[in-house]
């Protein structure tokens, strides 16, 4: 009998040490760490295949962007190069509907485990544009990982106790868009995908910056997303954007995608509330389609 209790208070034992660590996972929002060099972050969005053009400017319609985009001398990638300041932006993150529970009382306690009582999860091109859509935290310690989230704060109002940045979407999000269409004459192609891959500057002390945090969230205007991450599966795999409508490219058709870069402060490696971690790292979006046989 007393083996079988002992046994029973060491499951108890790990059952709660396992709900600790599954709790403190989330508790990382706004920690102290100043040890990160900021340089400038650099983003690039290329074609994987010489008839898939790529351009980041909108004309005056579809049309007069597609006819830019093929007099482009190069159209087959796009780069962007930020300053440190632009690129250092507060940890967010969009939010899911599992965040979301009508028992909620409390956005800092709530009843059935949920972030929010209400919302509006980021499912599509649409709700991944809103503001309103994506939240940020404050830890009750900034200095401290390990203390709980303050609170869960959605972007579409300010934070009256001033522990946050004054709302503006550029503050926690980086969002640029491009545009993919064919070269002329090519055959029509679908099958959409992106291949991500997020690493750290040349220069950059690897033991000091964790990079795992960063995410790239990438969504076309028919709805398809996905989320990348610094992952290896990520970065050796094309992800697919062609899950929801697998839209048809032709040379006279456009297909918009915006790229959202964010610093996931949900993850247990983001312990920083200067948020300086972008800047250290470099991304590369690769997108490809099938040519239709």
């Amino acid at each position: 009998m007393k083996t079988f209790t002992k046994k029973i208070m060491v499951s108890i034992i790990a059952v709660a040490f396992a709900f600790i660590a599954l709790g403190t996972s989330t508790f990382a929002w706004f920690a102290m760490n100043t040890q990160v060099k900021a340089t400038g972050m650099e983003i690039g969005a290329k074609s994987n295949n010489t008839y898939l053009l790529i351009g980041d400017t909108y004309g005056a319609d579809d049309a007069a962007t597609i006819a830019a985009i093929k007099a482009a001398d190069e159209n087959t990638k796009v780069t962007y190069t930020l300053t440190a300041a632009q690129s250092t932006v507060l940890p967010s993150k969009p939010l899911e509907a599992s965040e979301i529970g009508a028992n909620s009382e409390d956005a800092t306690k709530p009843a059935d485990g949920k972030l929010f009582a209400s919302g509006t999860p980021v499912t599509s091109y649409a709700t991944a544009a809103a503001p309103a859509n994506w939240y940020t935290a404050a830890n009750n310690n900034p200095s401290e990982s390990t203390d709980s989230v303050k609170e869960q704060h959605l972007l579409a109002a300010n934070d009256a106790t001033g522990d946050l940045a004054v709302y503006a979407f550029s503050n926690y999000v980086i969002k640029k868009t491009v545009y993919l269409t064919l070269a002329t004459g090519a055959n029509p192609a679908n099958n959409l995908t992106v291949t991500g891959k997020i690493a750290l500057k040349a220069g950059q002390d690897t033991t000091r910056t964790d990079i795992s945090g960063v995410k790239v969230l990438v969504v076309t205007d028919d709805d398809n997303m996905v989320t990348l991450d610094a992952s290896n599966e990520i970065n050796n795999n094309a992800q697919n954007l062609h899950g929801t409508v697998n839209t048809d490219l032709t040379d006279s058709t456009l297909v918009k995608v915006d790229i959202y870069v964010y610093y996931d402060g949900s993850e247990a490696a983001v312990k920083t509330n200067n948020a300086a971690i972008l800047a250290a790292a470099t991304i590369e979006l690769a997108f490809g389609v099938t040519v239709k046989e």
